[in-house]
């Protein structure tokens, strides 16, 4: 029998980068060109991405010494995208289907910032707020349960006289956690996630609180204790009034999402057919390994090889229909095409039954804004064109590199293989390159340049990586 679900209203992993995906325009103030390759400019934000989210400069170098070779780590791989371009890897169906994922996802984010960010009120008052709450410290204890139904039956069994030491080792996995009574210990407010630290803000001490919900599920808190710090005073309070109402902005934009979405679905259900998914499941288990919980940060749970494989095994299944929403169906060869074009480290393990359920209906639910989106031209605006072009860039460097040292590439095809490394050899000695020091370098002094840094990648932005 289908069992109608209604549409997930979290904003997922669109809110979370938001702030990371909306800042690559031109427009802004300060970017240089910071080098040349042939007749395209390297912009420093261009540079900077690279830099900040997949640095590959030796641990311990100086400041200078990890630009430079940085810099020319970025300036190959815009060497890869122009032999990509002129290899006509951009035509290649897959490449395609990547292009346009990467199309919808920035132009929903390009969604959320026109409806929702940009029409959140942040007042001098709520910085003030803001500005006090980053001077309190709070010593929290709290149970964490998945359902709020689970939740309510912790929070009563505290008030019949349970411990939250009893409780915790039900609770948590963490033995940390498990062993302390599930004791934060002292923590700011900006350490928590925002939907919880906003419930929590204004609780009186020594009381038990909940559910509260969060981004990961709902809590049962205790404040135990708060510190408050020596306020800076208001002329520091000045100084980081812009920067205050902008946290206090990110730290709302979730739950003023989260009632957009609301609202532009309203009526909108999922039916899931459960019978159908249970089968496809037992495919994908017998077929894939379950996903270990140590696997390395950037591993997949499942690649694109354990797709191929679910289709094959799938041969029967393939032209059932799986979900239904809004006068549209997706067949089971529909939603695995999907999960195809859909970046690897967002694709859920085919394992657990409510897992990819809730996956199904975040699909569903992005597919839906997509075609609001696209009614209101958003996908048109100049930002959503330039991070696209940003991310096209990025995505035919990534693959046109694997085509040139792969080997699977090599012995697949040794003839479209060498023609490949070949023009990237040619385009490599070929192609005038110049530097711009002064441009790599305008933002830092002399004195931060001889610093040393550490090489530790931002993971958000594999965002788009296949």
């Amino acid at each position: 029998m289908n069992r109608a679900l209604h549409l997930y209203l979290g904003c997922v992993g669109l809110l979370l980068i938001f702030s990371l995906g909306s800042g690559c325009s031109r427009q802004q103030a300060k970017d240089p060109v910071v080098a040349r390759v042939g007749d395209v400019e390297v912009h420093f934000s261009d540079f900077m991405l690279r830099f900040t989210l997949f640095p590959q400069f030796k641990p311990n170098s100086t400041m200078r010494e990890a630009r430079l070779e940085e810099l020319n780590h970025v300036i190959d791989r815009f060497i890869l995208w122009q032999a990509a371009e002129l290899d006509g890897l951009d035509r290649d169906p897959d490449i395609q289907a990547y292009l346009n994922y990467i199309l919808r996802q920035e132009t929903l984010k390009y969604l959320y910032k026109k409806e929702v960010y940009e029409k959140i009120p942040v007042t001098d008052r709520d910085a003030w707020e803001e500005y006090k709450r980053r001077n309190i410290r709070i010593r929290l204890r709290h149970l964490f349960a998945p359902t709020q139904e689970q939740a309510l039956v912790f929070k009563k069994r505290l008030e019949e006289g349970a411990t939250f030491e009893q409780l915790a080792r039900e609770a948590f996995f963490d033995s940390t956690l498990a062993n302390n009574g599930g004791d934060l210990g002292y923590v700011n407010f900006t350490d928590l996630d925002p939907l919880l630290a906003d419930s929590i803000y204004n609780l009186p001490l020594h009381q038990v609180a909940g559910p509260l919900e969060s981004t990961y599920g709902y809590h049962v808190v205790r404040v135990e204790d708060v510190m408050v710090n020596v306020f800076a005073g208001r002329e520091e309070f000045r100084r980081q009034k812009e920067k205050l109402k902008e946290a206090v902005r990110q730290r709302r934009m979730k739950r003023a999402g989260a009632v957009f979405v609301k609202k532009a679905l309203h009526g909108q259900t999922v039916h899931i057919k459960r019978a159908v998914l249970r089968r496809l499941l037992q495919i994908s288990r017998s077929t894939v390994p379950p996903v270990r919980s140590e696997r390395p940060l950037l591993t997949p749970r499942i690649t694109d090889l354990d797709i191929s494989r679910i289709r094959q095994r799938s041969e029967a299944l393939l032209s059932q229909p799986l979900v239904g929403f809004d006068h549209q169906v997706w067949t089971v060869a529909d939603f695995l095409q999907r999960l195809k074009w859909t970046a690897p480290l967002r694709r859920p393990a085919l394992h657990k039954e409510a897992v990819v359920a809730r996956h199904i209906i975040h699909m569903v639910r992005d597919e839906l804004l997509w075609q609001l989106a696209v009614k209101n031209g958003y996908h048109r605006a100049r930002e959503v064109r330039e991070s696209v072009q940003l991310w096209r860039r990025e995505l035919l460097a990534d693959e046109f590199q694997k085509r040139i040292r792969w080997t699977v590439y090599r012995d697949k095809n040794p003839q479209v293989w060498q023609r490949r490394l070949a023009l990237y050899r040619h385009l490599k000695e070929t192609l005038p390159v110049k530097i711009y020091t002064d441009a790599l370098f305008h933002d830092v002094s002399e004195k931060d340049l001889l610093k040393r840094q550490v090489n530790i990648p931002v993971v958000v932005r594999n965002y788009y990586i296949w």
